[in-house]
């Protein structure tokens, strides 16, 4: 087990002053609450029993430490030994830290605050804050600075609050809150820094406790934005309550009086904005029943009330919707959407004349829904979400596939720490490379080689059940292709055959229609290797990303990240038999794009059920969203039967060199 900066300050300050050190004093020096102290004193207790030392206890306010030397020695070890690098955290991480702690902190922050809790230097803080400066102003929330007394925002709002919630569900799953807050377990560094570094636990707590004990006091569920909204403004209740010195303390507590009642109002069970939905209702069907001369156009349910009343609290608090991807979903009903816009904005005089386009989509969905309710049943594309670990490589050359079966305009590619709930209803199949504990649904289908013929086969079927057609129309003009040339050639030739290379050279030109001609890719003829050892599966994944790391395409954290998404999900980058994908997410410590290729004579047994053995390991590293293509034509070649006899054998090195050259650099091959 390793020691966070927090339990090594802890325990080097109760070794170093007199025996029977104090909690309150711990508490004082350390500027930790007395949670925090004791759930410090846990984890290093966590590490001395892996040292087989004594655990270090409390007795009447004083910390015990049995055998002092031994600790003292074990614990200097530890720091000697330990790389800086184990308590620095992403950049990612650290944006989201300190826009929360901006967002929620009455008090100004200066730069070496962030600088001490981070461990990281100014120039980076000060990089970071002039991001979120800009992104707090794209939201209309002013982040003031005075030089040398440090950052704050002053104004309290809904679009406050709100954009924490955003950001605090980006950094944090919220079942790690709640088991943190029922059992007091952590499973992240990054929780570790959220609870610790960023709330006064106590009051974490007390917050916690109010918010669960109202949401089982309602009739119906509170989804988690609204428990977390709520939980955040009882929270910051609280603080005021327990901080007399905040300015403008009395004018907050009043404001945040009023959040918590309407957010509590905002609930479906006591809306007062009902009477309002209902004539906004009752407006768009009218327009609609004029518009498509439909008579008597009514569509009403309670659902679409519900959502018809959270949008008109979303308007009346300036609260944005931010689903960028909602168009999309009305793409086939573009005349249903532009009259249901117009009318949203012509409502009582232009009472909603800013509304934004993603609510009206929104809207829009659920008159769809509802329509589909009463209309005939007729064939309908279904959506399909494509879910991965943690990088998006594996999904996306998945939905290259599928789209052969289903246009790739419905098909949406996700990592699994972005699934949530609510996303089952708006897929009509989710296909997943790692399994899904809390979920139960017949539209989830999960493999641990979704690149196998037989799940593919399992796709089209799923498929052919909800009544899909799976021919595209590149595979109809196919079929027309096929048609003619067997009408003018004789019997001789393998149609199949045939049929295979016409498909990859379709494939092929619909790949390079949209995409740029070259990529800056790192690699070189010492980025293929052949082993004749055996290996460890770990030992193979960090030997295939070495020269990656030596030519500066990753850092460390990357191969790490590789080997813990196979320790947790499983081998879903099998990609073929005997050929692995190795890769992460750019976040996880990408420099630069990078590809490597390791054969290995004596094949690797990976971990999970019904695993073929590797003998192949491309490690692969995207630094930007536009080279994703790149992987999807690595794997188009490795899947070829060729390739993999040719990879085999040695004497073929400098052909596959070349080949992956031309890959890289978007040549034909």
């Amino acid at each position: 087990m390793k020691l966070s900066q927090r339990e090594i300050d802890l325990l080097k300050l109760a070794l170093e002053g007199e025996e029977g050190t104090t909690t309150s004093q711990l508490k004082k020096q350390l500027n930790l609450s007395i949670h925090q102290v004791r759930y410090a004193i846990d984890k290093v207790n966590h590490f001395l029993i892996e040292k087989n030392l004594n655990q270090i206890f409390i007795e009447k306010d004083r910390l015990v430490i049995e055998q002092r030397e031994k600790v003292k020695e074990e614990i200097n070890f530890f720091i000697s030994h330990t790389s800086p690098e184990q308590f620095k955290f992403t950049a990612e991480q650290i944006e989201y830290f300190i826009t929360l702690k901006l967002l929620l902190s009455d008090e100004r922050l200066p730069i070496n605050y962030f600088m001490e809790i981070l461990s990281t230097s100014r120039t980076s803080v000060v990089n970071v804050l002039e991001r979120v400066t800009q992104e707090l102003s794209e939201e209309e929330i002013k982040l003031s600075n005075l030089p040398r007394k440090g950052y704050i925002i002053e104004e309290y709002s809904f679009k406050r609050f709100s954009y924490f919630i955003a950001i605090l569900k980006k950094m944090i799953n919220i079942r790690e809150i709640y088991s943190f807050y029922y059992q007091d377990n952590l499973y992240s560094k990054t929780g570790d820094l959220v609870f610790f570094d960023l709330f006064d636990l106590d009051i974490l707590f007390e917050a916690l406790g109010e918010t669960i004990q109202y949401s089982k006091q309602i009739s119906s569920e509170i989804d988690d934005t609204n428990f977390l909204f709520l939980a955040i403004l009882n929270y910051k209740y609280h603080e005021l309550i327990t901080k007399p010195e905040i300015i403008n303390r009395t004018d907050k507590l009043q404001m945040i009086s009023n959040f918590i009642r309407e957010t509590k109002q905002n609930h479906p069970n006591q809306m007062e904005n009902i009477n309002l939905a209902k004539r906004l209702m009752r407006y768009i069907n009218r327009e609609l029943t004029d518009v498509f001369e439909i008579e008597d156009f009514k569509v009403e349910s309670n659902a679409l009330l519900h959502h018809i009343q959270r949008f008109i609290f979303r308007q009346e608090n300036a609260i944005p919707f931010r689903d960028i991807d909602s168009e999309v979903l009305v793409k086939d009903h573009k005349n249903l959407y532009y009259v249901i816009f117009a009318a949203i904005r012509s409502f009582q005089n232009g009472m909603f004349d800013q509304v934004e386009a993603p609510e009206a989509a929104l809207i829009t969905l659920y008159y769809i829904n509802e329509i589909e309710k009463k209309a005939p049943k007729v064939f309908k594309t279904p959506r399909i979400l494509i879910i991965c670990g943690e990088g998006k490589a594996i999904s996306r050359v998945l939905k290259v596939k599928i789209s052969n079966l289903i246009d790739s305009k419905w098909i949406d590619t996700i990592s699994v720490f972005e699934f949530e709930i609510p996303l089952l209803d708006h897929y009509d199949l989710i296909i997943t490379t790692v399994k899904l504990p809390e979920v139960e649904s017949d539209k989830v289908l999960y493999s641990d080689n979704v690149f196998s013929e037989n799940f593919f086969e399992q796709i089209k079927m799923k498929l052919s059940i909800m009544g899909s057609s799976l021919a595209s129309q590149r595979l109809g003009k196919l079929s027309q292709i096929m048609n003619a040339i067997s009408e003018e050639v004789n019997d001789d030739i393998n149609m199949n055959r045939l049929e295979a290379k016409i498909i990859k050279i379709l494939a092929n030109n619909l790949l390079q229609k949209d995409y740029p001609r070259k990529q800056n890719f790192i690699f070189d003829s010492s980025m293929l290797k052949y082993h004749q050892e055996s290996e460890s599966w770990k030992n193979a994944i960090r030997i295939s990303g070495r020269e990656l790391l030596l030519k500066k395409s990753i850092e460390e954290d990357y191969i790490n990240k590789i080997v813990s998404n196979i320790e947790n999900f499983g081998s879903y980058m099998i990609i073929s038999p005997g050929v692995l994908l190795a890769h992460a997410s750019e976040q996880d410590g990408v420099l630069n794009n990078g590809f490597s290729m390791h054969v290995f004579k004596k094949p690797i047994i990976f971990p999970g059920q019904n695993t073929f053995p590797v003998s192949v390991i491309i490690t692969i590293a995207i630094k930007n969203r536009e080279s994703y293509h790149v992987v999807e034509r690595i794997v188009q070649w490795v899947l070829e039967e060729e390739t993999i006899f040719s990879l085999a054998d040695e004497k073929n090195r400098l052909r596959i060199e070349q080949m992956i050259l031309n890959i890289l650099l978007m040549q034909e091959v």
